[in-house]
């Protein structure tokens, strides 16, 4: 095992080896499971396959289309609120005084969060 652990053909492998586990069993293997139920009707601990039936239910659904565009229009929101505040940030990319950045921000009316 010592010579297994000094390598330096196995050694990064090894030291790399705990995230790689970590990884499937939390992230890849929940993701792949998801997927495979998203095929399936589940009752009471009984799963059967009905294909795409699930995604054409919730494609036809008006509270799913409600759902993508209020998330839709939270992302927009964000974005540009996000924009603003690094537009009229006073440690912006170009050298300007803070009191020049803080008329600019007044002017525009956008709170500058630093």
């Amino acid at each position: 095992m010592k010579r297994l652990l000094y390598s330096k053909k196995a050694a990064p492998y090894l030291f790399v080896l705990p995230f790689v586990i970590t990884l499937l069993v939390f992230w890849a293997v929940p993701i792949g499971r998801s997927f495979v139920m998203s095929f399936q009707e589940l009752l009471y601990g009984q799963a059967s396959f009905i294909g795409l039936r699930n995604y054409e239910r919730m494609l036809g659904d008006r509270v799913f289309w409600q759902a993508v565009g209020n998330s839709f229009r939270y992302m927009c929101s964000r974005w540009s609120c996000s924009f603003r505040s690094r537009w009229c940030s006073p440690r912006s990319s170009t050298p300007r005084s803070e009191a020049t950045a803080s008329r600019t921000c007044s002017r525009r009316r956008c709170s500058s969060p630093l």
